[in-house]
């Protein structure tokens, strides 16, 4: 909590002892909300901001007691206000993010891997953060005002890059960080605004949906490949993209492409991803999809706006990199994944030969 003065002033006496108390109606306030008391004293004019967890009826809060004590749980301290004259104002502030709880029960972050976003890195971010404290930007050595723009986000943690190295490389930075910080899992996003924070619940619901003998979780986003305003060289670059990918591991999968992904780190960060532009994207996928994750599409909505939207890839070098990604895979797969799967397989009901199956009971299974 803190209790901000206006600069230059110094704290003076009063010479009466004013009450100091406010009665805060219990219907204004939430447990999660901010809550900023306009306070006016003899030195100039002031303001209290705190974070009540719990309020009760008719609670009567004392900010100059509570800012002394330290306290922000209850803020019913009693205590001599020695500068405040009275409460001018209770302004009730935004919302707590409003799945925090569920973010950091299930150990998941955010991702922000950023180039040259300025024009809509503000408003992504400032729009995540009503969702969630837990986000982490990458500045992949921006050459615009990114920097500046993330100094204005004092709370989210950032990784700075100095020298652009691609997304992949910003990815796999992003993913060893949040681990070490950590969490367990991170849903990435795009900086240039064509991802909606209102889908975050997707990814969440299917965390909270697997059970813990279940395997590992990959979630992609799946767009509507098929609207107006998706351009038709994405939409026929995920088509060959999810072919090929259905190819290299026998997963069926719309979209492929989206930057919109749940990972999960511990996995991810044991993979040995070799790439660091656009085509980790492939790699990651279809390594975990060797391994044996769950990757999996969910649909979610996408923007492209021409306006706005900045992107950084090269349609004949990334493309040119992606296919050879590709190719090595599909040899990768019929020459030794799809090999050793198959001899896991033939084991593995070896095994199970020698295991004595348990004699049919009907006593075990009674029929009304």
């Amino acid at each position: 909590m803190t209790f901000l003065r206006p600069q230059g002033q110094q704290k003076r006496p009063c010479r009466r002892q004013p009450a100091g108390f406010i009665l805060v109606p219990p219907s204004r306030i939430t447990d999660r909300r901010e809550v900023i008391l306009k306070l006016e004293g003899r030195s100039g004019k002031y303001e209290q901001r705190f974070l009540p967890k719990k309020v009760l009826q008719n609670d009567i809060f004392d900010t100059q007691g509570s800012a002394a004590t330290g306290n922000n749980q209850y803020l019913v301290y009693k205590a001599v206000p020695s500068i405040l004259i009275n409460f001018t104002e209770t302004q009730f502030l935004k919302d707590f993010p409003k799945y925090q709880d569920r973010f950091d029960k299930l150990k998941c972050c955010i991702l922000i891997p950023t180039y040259n976003n300025a024009g809509t890195l503000k408003r992504v971010v400032g729009e995540v953060l009503g969702y969630t404290e837990n986000v982490l930007v990458i500045n992949d050595g921006s050459t615009d005002n990114t920097s500046k723009i993330l100094e204005d986000f004092s709370g989210v943690e950032k990784l700075e890059i100095p020298v652009n190295k691609g997304k992949g490389n910003a990815l796999r930075l992003g993913f060893k960080a949040a681990e070490l910080m950590g969490y367990n899992y991170a849903i990435s996003m795009d900086s240039d605004g064509q991802h909606f924070p209102d889908d975050l619940p997707v990814f969440l619901d299917a965390l909270e949906e697997r059970q813990p003998t279940d395997p590992d979780l990959l979630v992609i986003g799946s767009r509507k490949m098929d609207h107006p305003s998706v351009p038709d060289k994405s939409s026929f670059g995920n088509r060959c993209s999810s072919f090929w990918f259905q190819v290299e591991t026998g997963v069926d999968l719309q979209d492929t492409q989206c930057g919109y992904r749940l990972y999960p780190l511990n996995t991810v960060n044991h993979l040995n991803l070799t790439t660091s532009r656009f085509e980790l994207e492939i790699e990651v996928i279809v390594k975990a999809a060797w391994e044996g994750v769950d990757v999996k599409n969910l649909p979610v909505k996408v923007l492209y706006d021409p306006e706005e939207r900045v992107t950084h890839f090269r349609p004949f070098q990334d493309v040119v990199r992606i296919t050879l990604l590709n190719i090595w895979f599909v040899f990768a797969a019929f020459f030794y994944i799809y090999p050793r799967n198959l001899l896991r397989k033939l084991l593995k009901e070896k095994d199970l030969e020698g295991v004595p199956k348990k004699p049919f009971s009907d006593t075990n299974y009674p029929m009304d």
